[in-house]
């Protein structure tokens, strides 16, 4: 089942991030410096992260 988190905004350096809750990290097997894609909706007004799961080809090798 899904889990939701509230999340802040915050800013590191000249950039603005969302930290992740522990927990997610460690449901979803989480590293740092781990590939994320990203996809962005401005209509319906979303970001959607997209992890690679265990044995899944690197995220790198779908580059458009």
């Amino acid at each position: 089942m899904p889990s939701t988190y509230l999340q802040k905004i915050l800013r590191t350096g000249n950039s603005l991030c969302v930290t992740l809750p522990s927990r997610a990290v460690r449901i979803m097997g989480l590293q740092k410096g781990q590939i994320v894609k990203t996809e962005v909706d401005p209509i319906k007004g979303t970001l959607t992260h997209i992890f690679p799961r265990p044995g899944q080809p690197s995220l790198l090798s779908n580059k458009p």
